[in-house]
């Protein structure tokens, strides 16, 4: 079993990677904000001081809700450092984005949670998570 922490607070983030115990971590725009860090620049430092503190897989997740800002965003993001996981919407323009990202080497996941509009039902994502997960790149 591996264990993720879910949030962009660093003091927490020291605390459980201080147990031994943590794997990595999994971070959205919103828990970037309840930690008062906003906007690009500023959340790819925060990115940045993640991956500094965890030796493991750090989720970035992209805001865009087009493929070309999703493969924008997303190359960027896996830029910064080798332990970044670029998360993506469960749309269409987000599987896109996984097939793309497959090809170039950079891992990526999507987020069921996070579907645009709807554009893909729960149950869509369900069944789409057993060819995401064989596109992940680990």
């Amino acid at each position: 079993m591996k264990f993720f922490i879910d949030t962009a607070n660093l003091a927490q983030i020291r605390e459980a990677n201080e147990m031994g115990v943590l794997d990595g971590v999994t971070t959205n725009p919103s828990l970037m904000a309840k930690e008062n860090i906003r906007g690009e620049e500023a959340c790819r430092r925060h990115y940045l001081e993640i991956c500094s503190i965890v030796d493991g897989d750090v989720s970035a997740e992209v805001i865009a809700t087009d493929f070309d800002g999703m493969v924008r965003e997303g190359e960027a993001l896996a830029a910064l450092h080798k332990n970044i996981v670029v998360k993506l919407p469960c749309t269409a323009d987000g599987i896109r984005a996984v097939k793309y990202f497959a090809g170039k080497n950079i891992r990526c996941k999507k987020d069921r949670k996070n579907s645009v509009n709807g554009r893909f039902p729960e149950r869509d994502c369900r069944r789409l998570d057993k060819w995401v997960r064989n596109m992940w790149l680990m």
